[in-house]
């Protein structure tokens, strides 16, 4: 029988502006894992985990670099002390590079910690040598990316305040549940906001819709629907408020992966299917994009419209 190892490709490292360097790999360890939030609730056992997205993958590699070492492509070569040298320089540079393991080619990857050691008794003419790689996505932490994860971060934690401070006030938390519901699909979908662009549009809409109802509701001067007129009661509408702010900003990074828009004029009263019909469009997509208005079956002449670019 052949031997499977043998039809794997090499194992190698380049950094970015570097040359392509093989090495023996001796052993190849993968470890993954997501990262959970914890969130304990008020008077409720155990906590809330959510998922907020995938840890970076990381790579062990152990090594032996040794004269002797019996490898396609490096037969002959002479590798020690010279390609561990090689490796560190690479290392040192701070670059992202491509790691190819035997089985999964075309790794973004930044080297996280390494290690040689030589042992007087093993390693005579050679060393031991271990890498741990960490994955590189490559996004660019810049004021829009941050914005996007306190978006995702920030709408559960500020739902589950309005419900402290509702229920410390002595308010019904029933008229919220949907409110809770709605924040937790909205931050689902953000997880991948060029898949669902339009999905988030209209969640954060309903949320929002939600949100405005419920504060016009507890700020009603009939007599138990009046709380949030008090100075006790004023809390859990700040953190209402805040949730409308943080489901604006997500429909605002959702429509950047949405194509462009042109403003049309309604030249008579209208509905949304019938322009779509008129332009060619997908209906449900332009009410995605048509926040403002109010009614989509009565569109009045003279409304500006939102519809898709040619």
């Amino acid at each position: 029988m052949s031997d499977p190892w043998l039809e794997l490709g090499p194992t190698t490292y380049q950094a970015d502006g570097f040359t392509q360097l093989q090495f023996p790999a001796r052993l190849v360890g993968e470890d993954g894992g997501l990262r959970v939030v914890e969130r304990v609730r008020p008077w409720q056992a155990g906590a809330k985990l959510d998922e907020t997205g995938a840890m970076p993958d990381r790579f062990t590699i152990e090594s032996v670099i040794h004269n002797d070492i019996i490898e396609q492509g490096l037969e002959g070569v002479p590798v020690w002390p010279g390609l561990i040298e090689d490796l560190i320089e690479q290392f040192k540079s701070g670059k992202t590079g491509t790691l190819n393991l035997p089985w999964k080619r075309g790794l973004r990857v930044k080297p996280e910690t390494w290690s040689r050691r030589a042992n007087a008794d093993e390693h005579r003419g050679g060393e031991s040598f271990v890498v741990n790689f960490k994955q590189d996505n490559e996004d660019n932490l810049d004021r829009e990316a941050f914005e996007r994860v306190s978006v995702k971060a920030g709408a559960a934690r500020v739902v589950d305040e309005a419900i402290f401070s509702m229920e410390s006030e002595g308010m019904s938390a029933d008229p919220i549940g949907d409110l809770t519901e709605l924040a937790a699909n909205l931050v689902g979908l953000l997880n991948t906001p060029s898949d669902y662009a339009q999905a988030i549009l209209t969640q954060a809409r309903r949320l929002r819709r939600a949100g405005k109802i419920l504060i016009g509701e507890y700020q009603a001067e009939s007599e138990g629907r009046d709380q949030m007129n008090s100075p006790a009661g004023f809390a859990a509408r700040l953190k209402l408020l805040e949730l409308l702010e943080l489901a604006a900003r997500a429909e605002s990074d959702a429509r950047e992966f949405l194509p462009r828009t042109r403003s049309y004029i309604a030249p008579r009263r209208t509905d949304i299917w019938t322009i779509a019909t008129e332009l060619g469009q997908d209906a449900r997509q332009l009410m995605a994009v048509n926040s403002a208005v109010e009614d989509f079956s009565n569109i009045e002449q003279g409304t500006a419209v939102q519809v898709f670019a040619e």
